[in-house]
């Protein structure tokens, strides 16, 4: 398998993980905190975006190179 394989399979398996996570979040049955001063504040909806952006920066790649996502 060439190394081309190889980042095309490995950015097929995270952007399968990303959408996972993003599907979680956006249902309720995952939500992320972030410890600030007395108490936990509630992330997700950051933490969705930065998910999303993940994805679409290896939806680019995977099209630079010729392999649609």
């Amino acid at each position: 398998m060439s190394s081309e394989d190889v980042l095309i399979v490995w950015c097929k398996k995270e952007q399968d993980f990303l959408c996972s996570e993003i599907e979680r979040l956006e249902t309720g049955g995952l939500r992320t905190f972030k410890l600030v001063g007395p108490g936990p504040i509630e992330t997700t909806f950051s933490t969705v975006q930065k998910l999303k952006a993940k994805l679409a920066e290896l939806d680019a790649l995977l099209i630079n190179i010729g392999e649609l996502p």
